[in-house]
C-alpha cells in the first residue's frame, strides 16, 4: 500500500539513528557515512535488519550526507548518484514489500546565507544527483530533514520538484529549546512557508531530546493540515574523546513516543542516540498499552535581558578560603541573554542576602548565546559578591584564551571554573565551528603558567595573574577508567578543586571516592533543585553524567507536592556527605527564593561556616 493512503488511517514506526548505531559498530566519523554504500553495503544492511527485527515499518536510507559538500573529497562528483541509489537499493532489500523506504536528504552543512551564487549552484546540481539516485534505487517518499531555517529547505525543495518524478516528501525540521529552528522561526512560520509544496507530512526531527518534542506536539498538530512527523534523538549529547555520547534512556524516549502517537502523530522514529533498541520498546509498549501517561506543566520561556563593564582591584580570595574551611557555598547563575541586566541583578542581590560565598557564571550553556561570563562576574563584583566565571574553550583559540584570562584578570576576577564547553551542534549556531585548541586539563595548565608570568610559548610577563582554579568531576561516569585519566591529568595540571556533577544520592560520591585517588584535591558537591517535575525526568533521563535513583525519580512523579519531599531528600544528602566535601554548589530556578531558603537555613542552623 502507499505509504500516503496508509497514513490516512494508521501511524507508522520509523526507524532510530544510523549513524549511532555504526558508532557503535566500530565505524569512524572522519568520513561521511553514506561511503559506506559502496564501500562496506553489508553492514549497512545489518543495521537496517536489526531495525527491521525491533519493528520499524519506515526505513531511513543511509544518505544523509550524501550531497557534494559532505562527500568531497572522498567521492566525485559523477559518483553522488551511484551512493544514494546503492543507499536506497540496500535498504528496499531488507524492508520487503510489507515495509517502506524513505530517502533521507540532508542540509548543506553550511551557513546557507553565506554560501557565494556558484556553491549554491553546485550545491542544487549535487541534490538533483542525489534525488535521482535515491528515486532510482526505489524509495518511497523522500526525507528532508534536519532543516535549520525555512530559506535553505526552499531552495531544496524547490530544487527537487522535478526530478522527484511524484515521490512524496517529508519535511523535517530541527527546533532549539526555544522552540524555534536554529534561524529563530517558530511552527507556525514553517508551517506556513511549507503551504507552498505538496508534502506527505511535516515535522522535527534531531532536536534535543523527547521532552522538547512534547513541547514542539501541540503547536504541530493545532496548525498542520498534513500529517505529522517526530523523530527526537535521545536527549543531550556530551562530546568525549572526539565522540558525541548520547544518554542511553529507552524507557524515556519510549513513553514519550508512544505519547505522541495517543495525541496524533502519525510517524514516528527517532534521530541520534536511539537504537534498535528503543524502537524495539516502543513497539512493545504500543502493543502492551501498558505503562503510565504523562501529565507534566510547561513552565514559560524567562524573559531576555543584560548591560556594562569597567576595571577593580583585586581582593581577598574567599573562594579559596572557604574551601580551606570546608564550608563553600556557591549558587550557579546563567547571565542574561541581552543587554538589560536587571531582573539577573536583582537574582544577585537576593542571593547575596541569603550569606552565600560566591555566585558561578555559566558560559553559553548548551552553545546557546548569553552575555560573556567574564563581563557579567565583572557586574556581580561590582554587586560585592564573589564570582567565578566558567571559561569554555569551545569558542576560543589559544591566542583568545590567554587575552581573555588577562582582561579577567584585570578586572579584578580571581576565579575560574575551566570546562570544554557544549559543542555548537547543540545551540543556536550548529553550522559554527567549534575550536577546543586545547582541552580542559590544558586549560588548567595554562592558567597555573600565567600565574607564574608565563604564556604557553614561554613568554615571560611582568605582572602575573592570580586565578584560582576549579574543574569538574563526574562520580558516576560510564568508563571508570577515563575519567580517572581526566582526573589525574587535571590533577597534574594544577586544579585547585573539583565540582561534581548534580548528585540525588550519597552513596555514589563515596563509592567515587573509594575508588579513584583525588590526592587531597577538595571536592565541592553539587545540588540541583528543578524547577518542575518536567525538568527533573529531563535531566534525569536525557542529559548525559547525571544519575537520578529511578526510586526516588518515582515518587517525586507521583507526589503532586513532590518540592519539599525533594528537598529533604537532597538536604539528607548534603548531611551525609558533610564529611567528604569542602562545600555546596547548589542550583535553583533564577528568583525562586523558596528553592534556595531550606538549604541556606540548613547550613546556617548548623552553623556550617556562616
Amino acid at each position: 500500500m502507499e505509504l500516503a493512503k496508509y497514513l490516512e488511517r494508521n501511524y507508522v514506526i520509523a526507524d532510530g539513528a544510523m549513524g549511532t548505531t555504526l558508532y557503535r559498530k566500530g565505524f569512524s566519523s572522519k568520513k561521511p557515512f553514506a561511503t559506506l554504500n559502496i564501500e562496506n553495503p553489508g553492514l549497512v544492511m545489518e543495521i537496517h535488519t536489526e531495525f527491521v527485527e525491533a519493528g520499524a515499518e519506515l526505513l531511513v536510507t543511509n544518505t544523509f550526507d550524501a550531497n557534494i559538500f559532505k562527500l568531497d573529497p572522498y567521492v566525485g562528483f559523477k559518483e553522488i548518484k551511484i551512493v544514494n541509489r546503492k543507499g536506497a537499493e540496500l535498504a528496499k532489500k531488507v524492508s520487503g514489500e510489507r515495509r517502506w523506504v524513505a530517502g533521507s536528504i540532508g542540509p548543506s552543512g553550511k551557513t546557507f546565507s553565506l554560501l557565494e551564487e556558484d556553491e549554491k549552484e553546485w550545491f542544487k546540481e549535487s541534490l538533483i544527483e542525489q534525488v535521482e539516485g535515491l528515486v532510482e534505487g526505489g524509495v518511497d517518499a523522500l526525507l528532508v530533514e534536519t532543516q535549520i531555517g525555512t530559506n535553505e529547505a526552499r531552495f531544496i525543495l524547490e530544487t527537487i520538484e522535478k526530478c522527484r518524478k511524484s515521490v512524496p516528501i517529508i519535511l523535517a525540521f530541527t527546533f532549539t529549546e526555544g522552540l524555534r529552528t536554529p534561524s529563530g522561526e517558530t511552527v507556525e512560520e514553517i508551517i506556513e512557508a511549507a503551504k507552498d509544496f505538496s508534502l506527505l507530512a511535516i515535522g522535527a526531527n534531531h532536536g534535543i531530546g523527547p521532552l522538547q518534542f512534547l513541547e514542539l506536539m501541540p503547536h504541530f498538530l493545532e496548525k498542520s493540515t498534513i500529517p505529522v512527523s517526530f523523530m527526537p534523538n535521545s536527549g543531550v549529547p556530551r562530546y568525549i574523546d572526539g565522540t558525541f555520547v548520547f544518554p542511553a534512556s529507552s524507557e524515556h524516549f519510549a513513553r514519550y513516543a508512544r505519547e505522541f502517537i495517543k495525541k496524533g502523530v502519525k510517524l514516528v522514529g527517532g534521530c541520534c542516540g536511539t537504537t534498535p533498541t528503543y524502537i524495539e520498546l516502543l513497539v512493545t509498549m504500543l502493543k502492551s498499552k501498558t505503562g503510565k501517561s504523562l501529565h507534566f506543566l510547561f513552565v514559560e520561556e524567562e524573559e531576555i535581558e543584560t548591560q556594562e563593564v569597567a576595571v577593580k582591584e583585586r581582593i581577598e580570595n574567599i573562594v579559596e578560603e572557604q574551601i580551606d574551611a570546608k564550608s563553600l557555598v556557591v549558587v550557579e547563575v546563567s547571565p542574561p541573554r541581552g543587554v538589560n541586566v536587571k531582573k539577573s541583578i536583582e537574582w544577585i542581590e537576593k542571593i547575596k542576602e541569603f550569606g552565600v560565598d560566591a555566585v558561578s557564571i555559566l558560559d553559553s550553556p548548551m552553545a546557546r548565546v548569553r552575555m560573556n561570563p567574564v563581563a557579567f562576574s565583572y557586574l556581580v563584583r561590582e554587586r560585592g559578591l564573589e564570582a567565578i566565571p566558567h571559561f569554555a574553550l569551545r569558542d576560543r583559540s589559544l591566542t583568545r584564551i590567554q587575552s581573555d584570562l588577562i582582561a579577567a584578570c584585570a578586572l579584578g576576577l580571581n576565579n575560574i571554573f575551566a570546562i570544554s564547553g557544549d559543542p555548537p551542534s547543540l545551540g543556536d549556531y550548529p553550522q559554527s565551528t567549534a575550536v577546543y585548541d586545547i582541552t580542559s586539563p590544558g586549560l588548567i595548565k595554562l592558567i597555573k603558567l600565567l600565574n607564574k608570568g608565563k604564556d604557553f610559548a614561554g613568554n615571560v610577563y611582568t605582572n602575573p595573574t592570580y586565578f584560582y582554579v576549579g574543574a569538574a568531576v563526574n562520580p558516576s561516569p560510564p568508563d571508570i577508567k577515563k575519567e580517572m585519566a581526566k582526573i589525574e591529568e587535571k590533577i597534574d595540571a594544577g586544579t585547585d578543586y573539583f565540582v561534581t556533577q548534580p548528585l540525588f544520592d550519597s552513596k555514589t560520591l563515596r563509592g567515587f571516592i573509594e575508588k579513584v585517588d583525588l590526592k587531597n584535591t577538595p571536592v565541592v558537591l553539587n545540588i540541583f533543585i528543578p524547577k518542575s517535575k518536567k525538568q527533573f525526568e529531563y535531566i534525569a533521563n536525557e542529559v548525559p553524567g547525571i544519575q537520578v535513583p529511578r526510586e526516588l525519580m518515582n515518587i517525586v512523579e507521583e507526589k503532586e507536592n513532590w518540592l519539599p519531599f525533594l528537598q529533604d531528600e537532597l538536604i539528607k544528602l548534603l548531611q551525609e556527605l558533610k564529611p567528604l566535601i569542602s562545600g555546596l554548589y547548589i542550583a535553583v530556578p533564577r528568583g525562586k527564593t523558596a528553592f534556595l531558603r531550606p538549604f541556606m537555613e540548613e547550613i546556617k542552623g548548623k552553623k556550617w561556616g556562616l
